[in-house]
């Protein structure tokens, strides 16, 4: 006995064994298609999460900012080091100073390019500090007035030492930074030279300033 299979185009002729187990095959090799396919985009999604934010054993957060301190260390992480690969990110040896990035405001929302935002409070102490926006794909962000941060020398501070910084898409009044005028999102990086704060003992007890939305365009 034989079994047909028919469309428009032909007809093939399939033997019984093949007819009883072709369905039940079918049904398994589908699902562990399916399984690999999202176990490959959990994969995927996993270790993008854990290149863009760390790992919480590998990394410092204060608000929305986040460090690597044991970038440089023998004993870094494979996706620090991927990290930092990716990102081009060149930071002078461990024990000279420490990189803080945030892609979010205080409030845990993405930062906008379209977004007006205020970078306010009192910076950790460091002989100098660099507070810098990159685009998306960490690039400096290409303005008219080759504007790309501010450090400690250069900066604005109000009577009691603090500072205020304006990363908006427009001019703003005071200490401002240009934000991607295409409205795409940003990362803001605060690097601190010689700080007691890259010594990793001593990432306990410190803040860092807020980083507040004031409105969106």
């Amino acid at each position: 006995m034989t079994f047909q299979i028919e469309d428009r185009r032909h007809s093939i002729s399939l033997p019984p064994l093949l007819r009883d187990v072709e369905r039940p095959f079918l049904v398994h090799a589908f699902a562990f298609v399916l399984t690999a396919l999202i176990a490959m985009g959990i994969g995927f999604g996993t270790a993008q999460l854990a290149l863009d934010r760390g790992l919480p054993l590998q990394t410092v957060r204060e608000g929305p900012w986040v460090a690597w301190p044991r970038a440089h260390s023998q004993n870094a992480d494979p996706y620090t080091i991927a990290k930092f690969t990716r990102d081009g990110g060149l930071l002078p040896p461990s024990g000279e100073s420490i990189r803080f990035m945030a892609r979010t405001d205080s409030e845990g929302r993405s930062l906008e390019g379209n977004c007006y935002y205020a970078i306010s409070g009192t910076f950790p102490s460091a002989r100098r500090w660099t507070l810098t926006v990159y685009d998306s794909d960490g690039e400096l962000v290409e303005n008219p007035s080759n504007r790309y941060g501010f450090h400690n020398m250069e900066v604005l501070r109000q009577p009691n030492g603090a500072v205020d910084i304006n990363v908006s898409p427009t001019v703003s009044p005071g200490n401002w930074i240009p934000a991607p005028r295409s409205g795409k999102g940003f990362i803001l990086v605060l690097r601190l030279y010689d700080s007691p704060l890259a010594t990793e003992g001593l990432l306990t007890d410190f803040t860092l300033p807020q980083i507040r939305r004031r409105w969106c365009a």
